[in-house]
């Protein structure tokens, strides 16, 4: 598994405020939240840097994952190539109740965002859905 998709489904089970790189502030209300990412190799690695990124996190959602109460990942190997980060995220934009977080997620896109928020979600359902995607 060394090229795919990944989702990390995140709960946050309180109000919060973060600093999200050079988003600034942004408030994060209780809920289960979704990042839509994808690497072309070392896609273990790159999930792995995500919940632990050391003291200096390299993209915004780096200052988000340690921060929230608990991450799951869904990982979609594939050798596909460009393009699946945003065609996971648009999949998560269509999920009931999916709120965007402006511009997390999309330095190099023309997506809305690649973080959702779903408040006061239940995580299950969430992740089931992502578990039955194929890419």
């Amino acid at each position: 598994m060394d090229a795919g998709a990944y989702a990390l489904l995140m709960e946050n089970h309180r109000e919060r405020r973060l600093t999200v790189g050079t988003h600034g502030e942004m408030r994060f209300p209780p809920g289960v939240y979704v990042y839509a990412g994808a690497a072309k190799t070392g896609l273990a690695a790159r999930i792995e840097k995500h919940l632990d990124p050391g003291p200096k996190p390299r993209n915004a959602i780096d200052h988000v994952v340690p921060k929230l109460d608990f991450t799951y990942p869904v990982v979609y190997p594939t050798t596909k190539g460009e393009g699946l980060a945003c065609k996971l995220a648009d999949r998560i934009a269509k999920l009931p109740d999916a709120l965007p977080v402006l511009g997390v997620g999309v330095g190099e896109c023309a997506c809305l965002s690649h973080l959702y928020g779903f408040l006061d979600a239940s995580p299950d359902p969430i992740r089931e859905a992502l578990e039955a995607w194929r890419l």
